[in-house]
């Protein structure tokens, strides 16, 4: 039996659909940003020239969340309001701070919690993004990060986005200082930061426009709903959840634990997951054919498919750059393997150097 802790998604679990269209409900995209005080903010700035917005906002005494929530009663009810902020893990600290223990204690980085009558829930992470919902108003907040769609600098996004609103020159003490309401060098770089916020956003939401998107919150959440909007045709049914669970398990990333001296060696080969994608995608049987996916079973297999997953049991040799490594990314070396998943690349590559004995393979190729 394989075990694991990884969540598997609803959606994931019930295959992968074509997603809806583009939402008729009104929609707005401001450009937000925070300016802090040795780690507390400060002010929080919001732009929007749809919405008719050009807002700072100076905390005081004030709680930081009920700040935020107060600007949020005072957006158009009935609609969806989408803040973009560039670099967001940092200002999503700021915006929640008398509850930033609840934002970086959590595990899986996903957060809930009520404030001001509103529902927030969102995760901490990677992606950062964060949902405010309004039930009595029908109206709904999303704070996005546009880092995960732009990565870049915002003097940068600057010069792309709004060549003619350039980031300013940061004034003398930023971070240390507490300035007050009539600096007009802190307000105006504070506010200009927003406006580039808010013109990267109205970038995004021509993308979203143009390829008939509802709301996404990263450039990964993007490229999926486009794939399963224009190029899926039918649902995808899901295997099992023992076949999911063992290939979420055999991805251990891309270290390669290579450690030499610089030169030119010859005879010398990598094997680079991490380019297996486009290879995969020209190999592997139509996902819509689950019926192609077969059960593999073997007590000492000399080799395995190679578009495949497999729990092994066995022992491992030893080797300096070991393929097969636990869950957790630690090598394994001249110990028992309990039972760790891998792909078939990996688990033929350690059959044929002799880095490990097997008594039992079982997986899906």
């Amino acid at each position: 039996m394989i075990y694991s802790s990884l969540t598997i998604p609803r959606w994931l679990k019930d295959g992968i659909t074509p997603n809806a269209r583009g939402s008729a409900v009104r929609k707005f995209i401001y450009g937000g940003d925070t300016e802090t005080r040795a780690g507390a903010p400060i002010t929080f700035q919001f732009y929007s020239e749809q919405a008719d917005r050009n807002d700072l906002l100076w905390m005081g005494r004030q709680a930081p969340s009920k700040v935020l929530m107060k600007w949020c009663r005072g957006l158009a009810s009935h609609a969806h309001h989408v803040v973009y902020v560039h670099n967001l893990s940092f200002d999503m600290v700021s915006f929640f701070w008398d509850r930033k223990a609840e934002l970086v204690s959590t595990t899986s980085g996903e957060f809930e919690f009520q404030c001001e009558g509103w529902r927030v829930s969102g995760v901490y992470g990677a992606p950062t993004f964060a949902r405010l919902v309004d039930a009595a108003s029908h109206r709904t907040v999303l704070i996005v990060d546009s880092f995960s769609y732009y990565r870049a600098s915002l003097a940068k996004a600057a010069t792309v986005f709004c060549p003619s609103l350039p980031k300013l020159i940061a004034p003398e003490g930023l971070g240390t200082r507490m300035f007050e309401k009539s600096d007009r060098v802190f307000t105006d770089y504070a506010m200009r930061d927003a406006v580039v916020a808010y013109h990267i956003g109205i970038a995004l939401e021509g993308l979203h426009q143009e390829f008939d998107l509802t709301q996404t919150v990263s450039v990964a959440d993007m490229a999926a709903r486009v794939f399963r909007h224009h190029y899926l045709k039918r649902p995808i049914p899901q295997p099992t959840r023992p076949i999911i669970e063992c290939g979420l398990n055999s991805y251990h990333g891309g270290k390669n634990n290579l450690a030499v001296s610089p030169g030119w060696y010859q005879g010398v080969s990598s094997l680079d997951l991490s380019s297996a994608y486009p290879h995969a995608m020209a190999s592997f049987p139509s996902f819509y054919e689950e019926s192609l996916y077969k059960k593999f079973k073997a007590t000492r297999p000399k080799s395995v498919p190679d578009l495949g997953v497999y729990r092994v049991v066995g022992r491992s040799k030893g080797c300096r750059w070991p393929v097969l490594f636990a869950h957790d990314f630690t090598p394994i070396r001249e110990e028992e393997v309990p039972g760790v998943c891998v792909s078939g690349f990996e688990l033929n590559e350690a059959l044929r150097y002799g880095e490990y004995k097997q008594t039992e393979v079982i997986g899906w190729c």
